[in-house]
């Protein structure tokens, strides 16, 4: 199953990578420039305005998982829509996606304290952003169903997410390498922020689009064979 939705996302990624930028384009620009105001901040910088710097991210996130899910699947069956309509209809999902999410990331945060529990909690809850977006699920019953698609390959999905975010971490060590031997950075350790914008706008075409495919192909298998 693995090996059949790599092959399918590196289908599909290519394929229809064009139409995933021009779609989430919006909510990309808005998450690759938040780190520059960050990085801009004066220390005396109000509690309040970073706070709100935070949210607008957590927001935008949210908006691009949901606006990237729907689109993926849409792309599937032959049937996109345009653009207004998806960030329309993302806003709708922003709050059971926020609690889910915020839960599924404790858990498993806790679990890493044990490492392996971490691991399994990873691929125990891998479909559930899915399940909120395309059966339009809420809070509890977004967790019963997505439980219930990974129930019996929860090892599997937690340890092949862990693998995949580990290498590409280590891509984008080695690209930040790269980008510094090629464009010096002037104030020694601090990273420039044109390269910092470059840094993250290549995270969400790459990392993020390609996941998200990737999931939603097994997604897809464990749906059919749960009905």
């Amino acid at each position: 199953m693995i090996l059949e939705a790599i092959k399918y996302s590196n289908n599909f990624y290519l394929r229809h990578f064009f139409k995933m930028v021009y779609v989430c384009t919006i909510p990309i620009l808005i998450l690759s420039v938040i780190p520059l105001l960050q990085a801009n901040l004066d220390p005396s910088s109000t509690f309040i305005f970073q706070a709100v710097l935070q949210l607008l991210s957590a927001f935008f996130q949210l908006v691009l998982i949901s606006v990237t899910i729907m689109l993926v699947n849409d792309l599937h069956f032959n049937r996109p829509q345009s653009l207004p309509n998806y960030l329309f209809k993302s806003v709708f999902f922003i709050p059971t996606l926020f609690l889910t999410s915020l839960t599924v990331g404790l858990a498993v945060l806790a679990g890493f304290l044990l490492i392996l529990p971490g691991i399994y909690l990873l691929g125990r809850f891998v479909f559930i952003q899915y399940v909120v977006v395309l059966e339009g699920k809420k809070f509890f019953e977004a967790f019963n169903i997505s439980q219930h698609y990974a129930r019996n390959k929860a090892w599997l999905y937690g340890l092949t997410i862990f693998f995949i975010v580990f290498l590409f971490i280590i891509f984008l060590s080695i690209l930040t390498i790269l980008l510094s031997l090629i464009f010096p950075f002037p104030d020694g350790d601090t990273i420039p922020l044109f390269i910092i914008f470059l840094l993250s706008t290549f995270t969400y075409i790459t990392f993020q689009f390609y996941f998200c495919i990737f999931i939603y192909r097994i997604f897809l298998v464990e749906k059919k064979i749960s009905d």
